[in-house]
């Protein structure tokens, strides 16, 4: 006979609990049709008698769109955590109305914190935010809010238990019907190599400048076969 469990062990854990409870339902089962396709199903099941004899009723319904959706979605979140991941970026959605928010998993690595061990809010976000920059971010907030406008500024971060380094943060707020604000999205991208790089470079520059200049000897630079130095 055709077996169309996708999974075995869905027949026999749906069986336990029809077993044990006498009813199941909302179980989520993947189905495979004869010509080959997979299908998921939500099922309701339950013992009862037929002419006396015990039988098994199930009532099924086709949930496939609904699961190929929420594959999709994962897959979507899986590649904007690399992404973020990849150019070192968070993402903080704060309620402005009641303070609640939602952190990235590229938030909590930039400021090398796991989720179980705190309350993602916006306060706590401004606790790793370094002393001396906390009321630049504020006042960029607080004017957002007021005006409505977006606002980008680079700061000082603290990550847990590490050094300060550079990000540049960039706010928009949202607003509800009446115009008021709802909520404000910031993300935040780690800039501390691209700022060492710089310095380096700016390093390398004094260094060739001091030699050209400190030097006894003529140095010319040619460019495109034109003395330029």
């Amino acid at each position: 006979s055709f077996d169309f469990y996708v999974n075995p062990e869905d027949r026999r854990r749906l069986l336990r609990q029809v077993g044990e409870a006498g009813q199941v339902s909302d179980f989520e089962l993947e189905i495979k049709t004869v010509p080959g396709e997979r299908l998921w199903l939500l099922i309701s099941a339950g013992r009862m008698d037929f002419d006396g004899e015990p039988a098994l009723y199930t009532v099924g319904n086709d949930i496939t769109r609904r699961k190929r959706l929420e594959e999709e979605l994962r897959l979507s979140e899986q590649r904007l955590v690399r992404g973020q991941r990849l150019v070192r970026a968070g993402v903080l959605e704060w309620d402005v109305r009641t303070g609640a928010a939602v952190w990235s998993e590229g938030l909590y690595d930039i400021l090398a914190l796991a989720a179980e061990d705190i309350v993602p809010t916006y306060e706590t976000f401004l606790r790793h935010i370094h002393g001396e920059d906390r009321w630049r971010l504020f006042a960029a907030v607080q004017d957002s809010l007021i005006h409505g406008l977006p606002f980008k500024i680079e700061l000082r971060i603290v990550p847990n238990g590490g050094n300060p380094k550079p990000v540049s943060i960039q706010g928009d707020v949202r607003r509800d019907d009446a115009g008021r604000p709802r909520s404000m999205l910031v993300a935040v991208l780690d800039i501390s190599e691209q700022r060492a790089a710089e310095a380096t470079l700016r390093e390398s520059e004094a260094r060739y400048r001091a030699l050209v200049e400190t030097s006894p000897d003529a140095i010319l630079m040619l460019r495109q076969g034109t003395i330029a130095f």
